[in-house]
């Protein structure tokens, strides 16, 4: 009462008693801290279950044993946060002292939330536990504001929650192992602070967890690799004791080789670095891929000498193959092998140490040429360098050679200057597109090459063009990123097969080829258009085809389109492979034809199989917008309104929704922009008011009410309902319980692939939706989009870069477009 007594004194009685009662109300609390400053373990455990102060005890309490709830109450009574010792010294700190109930409160549950993996240490729960612990510690200077110390527990949650999917994925099994580790611990080294143990675990390791997607030092990627190096060990380590442990889906053991020099670890770190995609690596596939390519080594450039018939910039390093890669042998420079007559070899760098056999580089000798006086002629043309519009940009000189046989040779270099001027133009118009146009109006070109100079190139990657080669028989397409990097001149030559002959050599071979047997059996295979080979010294590097029909389909539209839609590609690549390629059917320049992306070159045939069913025949269709934008923005940001949301629900609902009988509510007047809108969805059953006269129009959509108009949409909407909920499911939601009110709706459409939840299984049923999440969660009710292949920019503040550039487009524009054999929009050519 002295404490209290204001400096004058007590005004009144009524001062005394509010005193005196609040001493007794908060006698449960003083016992709480005067078994901190006892340091009495027992005594705060009877504080804690005290009922009278009020506390919420864990989910299962009563079945735990005496120990976990001794230790669960040290660990909120050593809570270490706020009255550190004085600066420099020695002195043990000052125990903290709660100041109401809602912090033991708070951290009650947050020591309370681990403890359920000592039942369960499976990843599944590991996850969900990290998750459950990162949401809570992120508010913990709204409940403990001022309290030095706190900043800590807030860094950790930033630190994770930057963290990429991937990223939190590596820290889950990287502490799912370390719990795993102490089921397998001598005697003596177990947690001996259970409660407190498995906090620690779970949060600590974050203050310096070396992330590889945010890693952009060399230093920082070699330090996540170690940490990825050190699971896979541990994994490997703890597998022998328990084969049940989780999987680990990375091999990173060529850096643990003898043979693996030390000083190669920076390089390989900054590879990782270099390779890493613009969003990060996806998985741990993708960390995989590259990591191997860094010890594969390139293709090697080599080249046949036809008069020596021996191989130009082989060394002792290389090997080579002269059947097709079923044996190798070294190559002695000492002793280089002649290759005579007409052959093929492939040469690689051998295998060294940790380094794997590189890629492999394809040379062709050639039967030594024997001059025949001829008169042969040579002519200059002058063709097209067109634009993505095919407005011209420049003109560049072919040379045509017409030999003693009468076979004419087309050979085209792209200079600098030239290029310089066609990129400058295109640049101009906002084109993205060179490409270089080799008409031949009477059929007779047998060959065509093309020569772009390293320097022509530089000013094509540097612009972000693609280049396109287009003649009557076939267009190459090789976008920016194949291009930029290539590092060398690059050349194609392009052979049409137009003899007959040639044909049915190529067919007989597709008919007797393993993969087409087993995919067709015994129907018809029958080659379609021109055969096309390609030769060029751009592999591995992505480029699109396109093949016309120009001649031997049916005119019969319905056994034209039968044709059509049982066409592949048949592949012999210039390293001795075969496949079955699957393209599209497309026009390009009022011709019919299939497109296909292929890395690595080869002669490619269109053939058609009775059994295959997989080109797909595109129809082009339109979609209108559903979605509006605020002039020039869209405001992917912002969160959605419940007038937004009922707009573009209504937008896809049947004209002929009867809103008869049906009231907005008194919030939305009758000048209302959305009220038709709002009337229509909720005659139509799909949204409700937030109360029976309030509609709230301007009132964020949460996630948990966005998925339940999607779950009525399902049940009631034009797309018509397959998805039956199941009453009390959670869809495995730690944050949905089977009593939460929109649960059913949340098991419905997670079950459709509408609407998914957050690692850690959360599903944040109270989280606002922006209107860039809301598009993408419509689009998947509508069955519309994502949009591929779009390059306009219709709102300034979504660019192609940003995440939900094509939901936004497919929401917000009107466009024509095409579905592929998967199942994928795409924009239409126009």
């Amino acid at each position: 009462m002295l404490d209290q007594r204001p400096q004058e004194g007590y005004a009144d009685l009524t001062a005394i008693q509010t005193a005196f009662d609040d001493f007794f109300e908060m006698l449960p609390l003083r016992a709480v801290n005067a078994a901190i400053a006892a340091k009495n373990e027992a005594g705060m455990l009877v504080a804690l279950t005290n009922p009278e102060l009020g506390l919420k005890l864990p989910e299962g309490f009563d079945d735990w044993s005496d120990a976990i709830k001794l230790s669960w109450a040290k660990t909120i009574m050593n809570v270490k946060i706020g009255n550190p010792g004085s600066s420099g010294s020695n002195e043990e700190p000052d125990p903290f002292t709660y100041k109401n109930v809602e912090q033991v409160q708070y951290i009650s549950d947050l020591v309370a939330g681990p403890i359920a993996l000592l039942d369960d240490r499976s990843l599944p729960t590991v996850n969900a536990a990290i998750e459950a612990v990162f949401e809570h510690v992120a508010n913990f200077d709204t409940v403990f504001p001022d309290v030095e110390g706190a900043e800590m527990f807030i860094q950790l949650a930033d630190a994770y929650h930057s963290l990429t999917p991937l990223e939190k994925s590596i820290y889950a099994y990287y502490i799912y192992l370390a719990l795993t580790t102490l089921d397998h611990a001598p005697e003596g080294q177990q947690i001996e602070d259970v409660a407190g143990g498995l906090f620690s675990i779970l949060l600590m390791p974050m203050a310096n967890f070396p992330a590889i997607n945010s890693a952009s030092a060399t230093t920082q990627m070699s330090a996540a690799l170690q940490l990825l190096q050190g699971i896979q060990k541990m994994a490997e380590a703890l597998r022998q004791a328990n084969p049940d442990i989780e999987d680990w889906d990375l091999d990173l053991s060529k850096i643990n080789d003898p043979s693996f020099p030390q000083e190669t670890y920076e390089a390989l770190s900054d590879w990782m670095l270099e390779k890493r995609p613009e969003g990060g690596y996806a998985d741990l596939a993708a960390i995989q891929s590259a990591f191997d390519q860094f010890f594969t080594p390139a293709a090697p450039s080599v080249t046949a000498d036809d008069n020596a018939d021996k191989l130009v910039g082989a060394d002792a390093t290389m090997e080579y193959s002269t059947d097709n890669g079923t044996t190798w042998t070294s190559y002695d420079p000492e002793k280089a092998p002649v290759f005579s007559g007409n052959a093929a070899v492939l040469v690689r760098a051998k295998a060294n140490g940790v380094m794997s056999a590189g890629a492999t580089t394809n040379v062709t000798f050639n039967a030594p040429y024997v001059y025949v006086p001829s008169n042969n002629t040579t002519e200059t043309l002058y063709v097209d360098v067109q634009g993505s519009n095919g407005s011209g940009l420049a003109r560049t000189p072919v040379t045509r050679t017409t030999d003693a046989s009468g076979k004419v040779t087309d050979t085209v270099t792209l200079s600098s200057d030239i290029a310089k001027e066609a990129v400058d133009k295109a640049k101009a118009q906002s084109g993205t597109t060179v490409r270089i146009v080799l008409p031949d109006a009477g059929d007779k070109v047998s060959e065509v090459s093309v020569n772009i100079p390293q320097t022509a190139l530089t000013q094509l990657g540097d612009s972000k063009m693609s280049l396109e080669l287009s003649t009557i028989d076939g267009v190459v397409t090789i976008p920016t990123a194949s291009l930029s990097g290539f590092g060398q001149d690059l050349y194609f030559r392009l052979v049409p097969v137009k003899s007959e002959d040639g044909r049915v050599q190529i067919e007989t071979r597709a008919k007797q080829e393993k993969a087409v047997q087993e995919f067709v059996k015994d129907e018809s295979v029958k080659i379609y258009g021109r055969p096309m080979q390609i030769d060029t010294n751009m592999q591995s590097r992505e480029a699109t085809l396109f093949l016309p029909l120009k001649d031997g389909l049916p005119t019969d539209a319905t056994e034209r389109n039968r044709i059509l839609n049982h066409l592949g590609i048949y592949a012999e690549h210039s390293d001795g492979t075969k496949e079955l390629l699957q393209g599209k059917v497309v026009t390009v320049n009022n011709v019919t034809g299939i497109q296909f992306t292929v890395q690595k070159f080869s002669t490619f045939a269109l053939v058609y199989m009775d059994g295959l069913n997989g080109t797909q025949t595109e129809t082009p269709s339109t979609h209108t917008p559903y979605i509006n934008g605020f002039g020039t923005d869209f405001r992917p940001e912002a969160f959605v309104t419940r007038a937004q949301m009922a707009a573009m629900l209504a937008r896809n609902l049947p004209d002929t929704t009867a809103t008869t009988g049906t009231t907005a509510g008194s919030d939305v007047k009758a000048g209302h922009w959305a009220l038709a809108e709002i009337l229509k969805a909720k005659a139509a059953g799909i949204m409700d008011g937030i109360t029976t006269d309030k509609f709230d129009p301007e009132g964020a959509v949460t996630r948990a009410q966005m998925a339940t108009s999607a779950a009525r949409w399902l049940q009631k909407g034009p797309t018509a309902a397959q998805i039956t909920p199941v009453p009390g499911s959670t869809a495995g939601y730690s944050d949905v319980t089977a009593g939460h009110w929109a649960a059913d709706a949340i098991s419905s459409v997670s079950a459709a692939g509408i609407m998914t939840g957050y690692a850690g299984q959360t599903f944040k049923p109270d989280q606002k939706l922006t209107r860039a999440e809301a598009v993408k969660v419509l689009n998947r009710l509508f069955d519309r989009g994502p949009l591929n292949g779009a390059t306009a920019v219709t709102f300034s503040d979504v660019p192609a870069s940003h995440w939900a550039y094509s939901e936004v487009e497919e929401a917000a524009t009107n466009h024509t477009f095409t579905v592929d054999a998967q199942g994928a929009e795409h924009i239409a050519a126009p």
